[in-house]
């Protein structure tokens, strides 16, 4: 058998404990005794309960697998499902590259991560931008020994970087990155109420009015369809194929319900101010996911233990999807190419729940954004964060602590190795009160249309002024 600590404060949310250690001591009548040492900062935690939970020796044994592949300049990217055993992947001769419809890129190096769960080849010649290539595998094991088979291989397609084509944004995170803002539904569950989008439409026109098509009838007319900006988000869970929501920006139909939004719409909105060329949003958002394991980098895996978060994958698989196949996602683009132009981040309530989680959250961060610049082949690739927030001035304890984190990142005298091209907006005070929102729900922004647009807007104001030389 083969065990993992697992971890909670309240019995409700668990996470796995990365930095644990299980040494097994001895079996006494099939009673198998186990040392266990945690990590010393859950000592922190007020209330602390663990679990170990055993995994099965067929589970253990699953045959190792190419998780996914990426590349850029001369160097290609393989990440495995598992630690790989060092002399055999870091072998360059057990890897031959194939440019879909041409010839071969020799290898000339292989090194494997210190983790061992990633492989970097160096290759003879540069990719191409937006062409397809084949690696495959062969004679690699991993480090229990077990092969990951003869010529496995995966195809992928580099990404284009067309600066006049469509400028693409990836938007990421978890339940208030999905979106609940109210577009119509106000205070009191009174349409047009205070709280509700159209509240601010017809209340503050000079800020708002742009948003309906007749500003002269604020309080009824149809909110503008932008076919200049347009939106994509696939909001099926993992593994529950595909519910894609995608058309021209505006602000129901693209969130958590039917008249409801996310923090795309003010991004978009502003973004696509400011650019001539069209704008593509991809959103990449499940509710109730965490950092420290959902979303958990490949860097951070090296450097802390752990394994790459199944929604961090997800993120990737889906961006590929969409701009593989442009075209027909968006049949009005057909002949255009495209640029991904900006990243953007608002998550932070799920880590919030664990001391561990939001003191490790910085750094999480930090592997997260270097890791996602590394993918996408933009090694400055600008980052836009919204903070956690949702609690507003009264913002204490662990959801400080993700708070600071959030907006230290964006420091570049604390991170100078992102460049200085990190925004981080402070979005708490764009929390409102009970009265002034359609839900008392202050995990999820109390539904507030007025204060899910801010953060959009604040977000999108940090992606142009990092875009604006």
């Amino acid at each position: 058998m083969n065990y993992k600590v697992w971890y909670s404060t309240d019995l409700r949310q668990w996470f796995e404990d990365n930095a644990a250690n299980q040494i097994p001591e001895s079996e006494v009548d099939d009673v198998e005794l186990m040392s266990v040492g945690i990590n010393p900062a859950l000592l922190n935690e007020d209330s602390l309960f663990l679990q170990l939970r055993a995994t099965t020796v067929s589970e253990v044994d699953t045959e190792p697998a190419l998780s996914t592949v990426w590349g850029s300049g001369n160097t290609m990217t393989l990440l495995f499902s598992e630690p790989m055993n060092a002399s055999s992947a870091g072998n360059a001769g057990n890897y031959t590259v194939q440019q879909d419809g041409g010839g071969s890129l020799s290898v000339t190096d292989a090194t494997l991560s210190s983790d061992g769960g990633s492989v970097t080849l160096t290759l003879g010649a540069p990719l191409g931008i937006a062409t397809g290539y084949t690696v495959s595998v062969d004679g690699v094991t991993s480090g229990t020994g077990q092969a990951l088979g003869s010529n496995v291989s995966q195809q992928f397609t580099t990404w284009d970087n067309d600066s006049a084509g469509v400028k693409v944004f990836i938007l990421v995170g978890q339940s208030n990155m999905v979106g609940r803002g109210e577009s119509e539904r106000g205070n009191g569950d009174v349409n047009g109420a205070i709280g509700s989008l159209r509240y601010e439409v017809v209340n503050d026109n000079a800020n708002y009015g742009q948003l309906v098509v007749d500003t002269g009838n604020p309080d009824t007319d149809n909110w503008v369809v932008r076919n200049d900006v347009n939106f994509w988000w696939n909001r099926a869970d993992l593994g529950a194929g595909a519910a894609i929501s995608k058309g021209g920006l505006n602000p129901e139909g693209f969130g958590s319900g039917p008249t409801t939004f996310g923090p795309e719409y003010g991004f978009g909105w502003t973004v696509g101010e400011h650019f001539d060329q069209p704008v593509l949003i991809i959103k990449t958002a499940w509710g109730g996911k965490d950092l420290v394991n959902n979303f958990r980098p490949p860097g951070a895996v090296a450097a802390r233990g752990g394994v790459v978060g199944p929604y961090y994958l997800e993120m990737i698989e889906q961006v590929r999807e969409v701009l593989n196949t442009l075209e027909v996602q968006f049949p009005e683009w057909n002949g255009l190419g495209y640029e991904i132009a900006g990243f953007g981040w608002h998550q932070g309530w799920n880590d919030s729940l664990s001391t561990f989680a939001s003191n490790e959250y910085e750094a999480n961060m930090v592997n997260f954004i270097t890791d996602v610049r590394d993918v996408f082949g933009k090694p400055n690739l600008p980052v836009s964060i919204g903070t956690t927030g949702m609690i507003g001035s009264a913002t204490s304890g662990n959801r400080l602590t993700v708070v600071n984190a959030q907006i230290n990142v964006a420091n570049p005298t604390l991170h100078p190795e992102l460049g200085g091209n990190v925004f981080t907006v402070d979005t708490r005070p764009f929390a409102r009160t009970d009265g002034q929102s359609p839900t008392n729900v202050s995990t999820h922004w109390r539904n507030n249309g007025e204060s899910m647009w801010l953060i959009g807007k604040g977000m999108g104001y940090g992606m142009v002024n990092l875009l604006t030389p």
